[in-house]
């Protein structure tokens, strides 16, 4: 089955999207194709609308594989983004697959590296595949379409649990509403007017088959052959390893304790008196040199100590702040040109 194309664009002119840019089209142009090639709609318009609507909440409305937008500090979306945006799992694709346990699983099942090159879900051909076998198995929350879409039934608002818990459920559930009517009105197939039994058979049928991903043996082979090269010629990232996976020697301890407490043993020994004082340089002094030395040094210490609390605010603080900074903002989805890679 195929979707008139005008009477399609312009049933969301005329109700859900007043005004479409070319990027939107474009987007939904290419998820149109990828919905005819699957024949999703011959099983199931009602899971064609509520996909495209989850699609349209996910992506602002562009319909593009999208990194996740960053939330505005100090709300409680920007907290609950604190807890991964800096691994590098952030949102990604029509679904905003978030944490490295999902890029795994998602990746296994579809036979891509995921984990090493989380890039590739922003890729349509990608993307669409985890839509896809990712809403109709359960891949993301353990919910699937099956669960509450059946013929005669399209509970679009409990459809929500598919992607994220019940968060804009009666919204997107509206959106679902309104690109079914679209769907349907743009239909060129018999499915447009079949009946609930004839429906109900053919999803039947399809759903005992289960969804067939055929796994790719290098994450290349996931992308269209006209990507496939500039693809090549792009430079890996080094494979990324786990805590498990390196073995390193324990450093001496030159760190900001080891460096106190050296200070403050000089600088008690030295207020200790002169025979503490001889004893710790090994030398003989005349007392009037270790009376000077008893109020020299130990103020040079304390001198000293204070510039270290200087340095330790100024680098280890600061300096903290300043790379977490730095690195919010080379993953700031509106800056695709900066980013850094999972770690």
């Amino acid at each position: 089955m195929r979707f008139d194309r005008r009477k399609f664009f312009d049933g969301l002119r005329g109700g859900l999207l007043r005004q479409l840019n070319q990027r939107q089209v474009d987007g939904l142009e290419f998820l149109l194709g990828e919905i005819e090639r699957t024949g999703w709609a011959e099983r199931s318009i009602p899971e064609v609308a509520y996909a495209l609507a989850t699609v349209g909440h996910e992506t602002a409305w562009t319909f593009q594989p999208i990194n996740e937008y960053r939330a505005k500090p100090g709300t409680a979306g920007r907290k609950n983004q604190d807890r991964y945006w800096l691994t590098g799992y952030y949102g990604r694709g029509y679904v905003q697959l978030t944490w490295k346990a999902n890029y795994e699983k998602v990746g296994r099942a579809l036979g891509i590296d995921l984990v090493n090159r989380p890039e590739l879900a922003l890729e349509p051909e990608v993307a669409f595949k985890i839509l896809f076998y990712g809403m109709r198995s359960g891949w993301f929350t353990g919910k699937k379409l099956g669960d509450y879409i059946r013929p005669g039934r399209a509970d679009y608002v409990g459809a929500r649990k598919i992607i994220n818990g019940e968060d804009k459920a009666e919204q997107i559930a509206g959106y679902a509403v309104a690109f079914e009517r679209v769907l349907r009105n743009s239909a060129t197939g018999a499915i447009a007017n079949a009946t609930d039994g004839e429906i109900e058979a053919a999803v039947d049928e399809f759903q005992a088959a289960g969804p067939e991903v055929k796994p790719f043996s290098d994450p290349q082979e996931a992308l269209p052959q006209a990507r496939k090269t500039e693809a090549a010629e792009t430079p890996q990232p080094p494979a990324l390893q786990t805590p498990a996976e390196v073995e390193v020697e324990a450093p001496p301890p030159t760190g900001m304790m080891a460096k106190l407490k050296a200070h403050l043993a000089a600088m008690f020994a030295f207020i200790g008196g002169g025979a503490g004082l001889k004893e710790y340089l090994g030398v003989q002094l005349s007392e009037q040199t270790v009376t000077l030395l008893k109020y020299i040094v130990p103020t040079v210490l304390v001198l000293g100590f204070i510039g270290l609390i200087v340095w330790y605010v100024s680098e280890k603080v600061i300096g903290w702040k300043t790379l977490r900074l730095q690195a919010e903002i080379a993953t700031d989805p509106e800056r695709p040109n900066l980013k850094i890679r999972p770690q």
